[in-house]
């Protein structure tokens, strides 16, 4: 974010008419990932902070290549330029939140990307079964008492 706009909003251009290709009808890179950014995410945590009450927690996954995701190689070689593991839309200390629970891997090539930790493509991942990770999850919410 730090090139002129014009050269953002070009490339952002690109990466709109990438993500068309695969399927995405309004595709908009350049207010996707204003979104991302630090002041944004520094701006929304201060706009909208934990509650009282609610149990709040997280999980980072990462992708090993980025060749794993047709869908996320574009932001995870801008965020590895800058010697960042990433799961291909944030970095691991972005992921962490209130209550981090940890970093799912696998020990395969191809990692575990964000779409993969959403079910995005729903295929099979070696070394990791995003259903059976979900069920964990909710066995141990339920075990918490919620």
């Amino acid at each position: 974010m730090k090139l002129p706009d014009s050269i953002y909003r070009r490339i952002c251009g690109w990466i709109d008419a990438y993500f068309g290709r695969l399927g995405d009808r309004k595709p908009n890179a350049y207010v996707a990932s204003r979104q991302l950014s630090c002041a944004y995410a520094r701006d929304f945590n201060e706009r909208y902070p934990d509650m009282p009450g609610v149990w709040y927690q997280s999980y980072a996954s990462l992708m090993k290549h980025g060749f794993s995701s047709k869908l996320l190689c574009i932001p995870y070689w801008i965020l590895k330029a800058l010697d960042a593991e990433n799961d291909g839309l944030v970095t691991e200390e972005s992921a962490r939140w209130t209550n981090f629970k940890g970093t799912i891997r696998n020990s395969y090539l191809r990692g575990i990307s964000h779409g993969d930790m959403i079910d995005l493509t729903r295929e099979d991942y070696r070394g990791f079964d995003v259903l059976e990770f979900y069920i964990k999850v909710v066995e141990e919410l339920k075990e918490k008492g919620f």
